[in-house]
């Protein structure tokens, strides 16, 4: 018989794993994305604040 502890912990584990995973392709994403931005700008609007 397998401890219900154990299932849970193994659950847990694997909860926080894809969590984990999700929020780094999500900061990758946002990283690219930052990147396509920052590249695109060619020259920052350095008058309007004058």
């Amino acid at each position: 018989m397998v401890d219900p502890g154990f299932i849970f912990y193994q659950q847990q584990i694997a909860a926080m794993a894809a969590q984990a995973q999700a929020r780094a392709q999500a900061d990758t994403e946002a990283g690219l994305l930052l990147l396509q931005q920052q590249s695109s700008m060619t020259i920052p609007p350095s008058d309007e604040e004058s």
